[in-house]
């Protein structure tokens, strides 16, 4: 895919027009649904019916018998956040060996067994107490399990930044500063609250302020930089972040650059962006209004 730079403000330019992350659709575009994915893993057809109905229009979910081929697929399909099954159910089914092997397993039980619990604590697995019955209490157990997309945000924000922090430091180690400058910016593109395209001045203020440099000085370092990326195209070539985008015959502005090395990062995780971004940010504003 080759960014004409005239478009490069696309995805951030679609946010700023209220598309996406919205409850109701604008000029044709669907809406994108932050929820938790969970897998459940039913013993029988009524399994969890309780749970499911009080739950099932706040998360993405999908299900399956004990079948460990199965579930592991449905997992990986759907991207799932957390497997749920039932310690009754692992039992009846003589699934204590698959156990550690499922990836983010939750095991709910309504009888306490010390030695299954102690069980699940050792090969560190979430096992948690549960009423059929009491909506609030289900409700409450599910916020408790789904609790960390705060954390995984976290990862996915580490993530992010040490992919661009590898592609411009490492590789463009003669003007480390400037290119320091650079991760500073594009994180801030792809991650500011406001998803509306910023002037190349609120950039340079901003990553500016947070140097402890001016904004002319942000300005040359960024223009020394790129047209440094462009004098050896044949190094940041190699990088799939800068493919295709630094193809053009001649460096384009600091802006351009920033927001297309932005539009490539937000094609290629676009999907963790909304879950995980905007899970947190509306986890944050919930806390404010309590």
């Amino acid at each position: 895919m080759v960014l004409n730079y005239p478009f490069v403000y696309s995805i951030f330019s679609w946010c700023a027009k209220g598309i996406v992350i919205n409850n109701n659709s604008k000029i044709g575009v669907s809406p994108v649904l932050i929820k938790e994915r969970l897998l459940f893993v039913k013993d029988n057809e009524h399994e969890f019916e309780n749970l499911i109905e009080v739950i099932k229009d706040r998360y993405e979910l999908d299900f399956c018998g004990y079948d460990y081929s199965t579930i592991k697929c449905k997992a990986m399909n759907m991207d799932s956040d957390h497997i749920i099954c039932s310690m009754e159910g692992i039992e009846k089914n003589d699934f204590w060996n698959m156990v550690p092997s499922l990836p983010k397993l939750t095991v709910l039980y309504k009888e306490c067994n010390i030695e299954q619990i102690r069980f699940f604590n050792d090969k560190n697995i979430g096992c948690y107490f549960t009423v059929e019955n009491d909506k609030s209490e289900i409700e409450r157990l599910f916020n408790i399990i789904c609790s960390d997309v705060k954390y995984r945000y976290r990862d996915f924000y580490n993530r992010i930044n040490n992919l661009i922090y590898t592609t411009f430091v490492i590789n463009g180690t003669k003007y480390f500063e400037g290119y320091s400058l650079i991760v500073e910016a594009v994180v801030l593109i792809f991650f500011g609250d406001n998803r509306s395209v910023m002037s190349s001045g609120e950039i340079y203020r901003c990553v500016g302020s947070k140097a402890e440099i001016s904004e002319a000085a942000v300005e040359v370092a960024l223009r020394r930089c790129i047209a440094h990326i462009w004098q050896h195209k044949e190094i940041f070539n190699r990088t799939d972040l800068l493919t295709d985008i630094i193809d053009s015959p001649a460096p384009p502005t600091n802006t351009k650059f920033l927001y297309a090395v932005a539009d490539r990062l937000f094609f290629k995780y676009r999907s963790d962006f909304y879950r995980y971004y905007e899970a947190m940010k509306n986890d944050q504003e919930k806390s404010g209004n309590r």
